[in-house]
């Protein structure tokens, strides 16, 4: 049986000399992996080519086409120039019929000056971290390959449901709640250093589980997808998209000074420079020793304190679902 093996021709701007050798490690890299990569400088190399014959040729020829994305490569693509400039005018048609032929990274800059205004809205996988190469690397190869990234698990039998006597009722305990260890039970008095461990512990949890709980909406929804953008370790931005377009996000950030918590703010216009305006605060309160999240805005909502999965869901249904009904 004939080894299927994937042909992908990676597109880039010269921007400078270090990114001609990103691209060319990106492209050798994807070669020790099983992929037949090439790009420009491996198709010049041999003699003389016809680059204009050459960029349609490997529009049509190949599986896959990878975009890398700059500043640079924005203002070529959006302005016609050059090489970019035929690619991008070369690729619109065949983005419209077949947009899975095309993978995106973002290699440098921010997605607002690095990505097109024709490509806006479809998924990017983000190379600007360095820490995060590797993991982003086989996210890559999963796209090139048709293969989830994540494994989607069969669905089980339902639960014999009741209705709840209380709204906390569900998270006190049981072997199956996953959260048991989230709440401090203190038999001695609650100190500022306990509140402020909880609120960080709190803060790491519910970016773990909103990654988790889109990766899972995204594998029941071949439309759904979504971004996660890292600033540090105390913000973190997600984007939601339905069938590419974007939808809207939640920017999430751990304040400190006088008002310690954990602020939230939903919307499309996610700056991350600026912390001024938010539409939810997370805040620590004792109740018998014990420490829950409150939420102090949620007026229209279900909850008013739990722990971080209770309030993921909350603001899911109250604040983000609507927008992919």
């Amino acid at each position: 049986m004939t080894e299927d093996i994937k042909k992908v021709f990676v597109s880039y701007s010269w921007d400078d000399s270090e990114h001609r050798q990103w691209v060319m490690d990106l492209v050798r890299n994807l070669r020790r992996n099983g992929v037949d990569a090439t790009f420009d400088q491996f198709e010049t190399q041999s003699g003389t080519v016809h680059l204009q014959e050459m960029m349609i040729n490997s529009m049509k020829e190949n599986d896959k086409v990878i975009i890398v994305l700059t500043q640079d490569y924005a203002e070529r693509a959006e302005s016609m120039q050059g090489g970019v400039g035929f690619e991008t005018r070369l690729s619109l048609h065949e983005l419209q019929d077949n947009p899975h032929k095309f993978i995106f990274l973002l290699r440098g800059g921010n997605f607002e000056e690095s990505i097109p205004y024709h490509l806006k809205g479809y998924y990017v996988i983000t190379f600007t971290d360095v820490e995060m190469y590797e993991e982003k690397f086989k996210e890559l190869l999963h796209r090139i390959e048709n293969v989830p990234l994540y494994e989607v698990n069969p669905i089980g039998p339902k639960p014999n449901l009741s209705p709840q006597k209380a709204i906390m009722e569900a998270s006190k305990g049981g072997s199956d709640n996953r959260f048991t260890g989230s709440d401090f039970q203190l038999n001695r008095e609650v100190t500022d250093l306990d509140k402020e461990k909880f609120l960080a512990n709190s803060y790491t949890e519910m970016k773990d589980l909103f990654t988790e709980l889109f990766a899972h909406i995204r594998s029941q929804n071949s439309g759904f997808d979504y971004n996660l953008e890292n600033f540090g370790d105390k913000k973190h931005i997600f984007k939601l998209y339905d069938r590419g377009s974007y939808q809207t996000g939640i920017k999430m950030w751990l304040g400190g000074g006088f008002m310690k918590g954990i602020n939230l703010y939903y919307g499309v216009h996610l700056d991350p420079s600026s912390d001024n305006a938010y539409n939810e605060t997370l805040q620590c309160e004792e109740i018998d020793g014990v420490l829950y999240l409150k939420m102090t805005m949620n007026t229209f909502g279900d909850i008013e304190k739990g722990n971080p999965k209770a309030l993921v869901e909350e603001i899911w249904q109250n604040h983000l679902y609507h927008y992919f009904k």
